[in-house]
């Protein structure tokens, strides 16, 4: 069975809250290193944009990010992306392209 830490467990990183601002990368990358440790048994961790707002440059630097400062093989990466804007598929081609 595949034990999936996903980013539900904090305010996705991707997204502009209500006040305009989007919480800088370096909070995700201590969140999952924290979800990393208290489950270390985990294949696989989940980054998710679930308003769509994200652009393909914002996903391909945070899992280039992701694969340097938190990757532990054989941990791998799950992008889930929302097409509100038209960007869809293209941010997660930008995640597949980074390593994600």
């Amino acid at each position: 069975m595949t034990t999936l830490i996903s980013d539900l467990i904090w305010p996705p990183a991707l997204t502009v809250h209500s006040k305009g601002k989007r919480p800088p990368p370096t909070r995700l990358l201590q969140r999952q290193k924290k979800a990393i440790q208290i489950c270390p048994d985990a294949e696989m961790g989940g980054i998710c944009d679930t308003t769509g707002r994200a652009t393909p440059n914002q996903v391909y630097q945070l899992f280039s990010r992701l694969m340097e400062d938190v990757d532990q093989n054989p941990y791998r990466w799950a992008y889930h992306g929302h097409d509100t804007f038209g960007l869809g598929v293209t941010n997660a081609l930008h995640a597949y392209y980074a390593g994600g």
